[in-house]
């Protein structure tokens, strides 16, 4: 009897890998193509507009070269003061204007029960040396002062958006710190607030000069 021939497991082996390689290739390019398709936004829907960025706006040249420059007593503006730098650069004036920002608190300074536990000289403690705030026509105007050197008692009682009437030294630098572009007022005094030794705020203009008269009688009583 004729024996029946099968064909030989190499080339049985060479068929099943060639089906396998052919099918793994269309399952690739049919995962590639699709993976592409899945990027692109489907036809006819809505891809949303990405959210604009809110710049600031520019400051009004006009609105900051017509802006009143003295109040009707002589005090200068925040904004006549800055755009007359060139000329009152160097010499003492009186400014007037709303506070737009303070340095934060520092008990050590401002508190005077904590006059006690201020820190010795030699003594190793991180605490706060210095305080400030700055000073504008408004809390959007776009020219800016910064004050330094006043009481240290006066700081807890302020507070952004109250008015400010100070004379002192205008200048680019004083007292440690350094603000070239608008400069900086070194204070004489403040007019519209006193605060005696023990921190209590007056705002009356009697007892305001009241307290001065007090505190110039007797210099180891200031607090500066």
């Amino acid at each position: 009897m004729r024996q029946r021939e099968f064909p030989s497991i190499t080339l049985v082996n060479r068929a099943f890998t060639g089906r396998l390689v052919g099918l793994l290739s269309s399952v690739l390019f049919l995962y590639s193509c699709s993976g592409s398709e899945l990027d692109k936004p489907a036809k006819h829907t809505q891809v949303e507009a990405k959210a604009p960025v809110m710049l600031p706006a520019k400051p009004n040249l006009d609105s900051i070269l017509k802006a009143p420059r003295m109040f009707p007593d002589g005090t200068m503006t925040v904004t006549g003061l800055v755009l007359d730098k060139a000329k009152h650069l160097g010499s003492k004036v009186q400014v007037k204007g709303v506070i737009r920002e303070l340095a934060p608190d520092c008990p050590f300074l401002t508190d005077p029960k904590a006059k006690e536990n201020r820190p010795r000289p030699g003594e190793k403690r991180r605490v706060c040396k210095s305080l400030y705030l700055t000073m504008a026509d408004s809390m959007i105007a776009p020219k800016s002062l910064l004050i330094v050197n006043y009481n240290p008692y006066l700081h807890p009682h302020l507070k952004a958006g109250m008015e400010l009437s100070v004379t002192g030294h205008y200048d680019t630098k004083g007292v440690g710190f350094v603000r070239p572009r608008d400069g900086l007022i070194v204070v004489d005094d403040v007019l519209n607030y006193a605060v005696d030794n023990e921190g209590v705020l007056y705002t009356d203009p009697a007892e305001i000069a009241r307290v001065k008269a007090e505190l110039a009688a007797d210099p180891k009583q200031g607090n500066r």
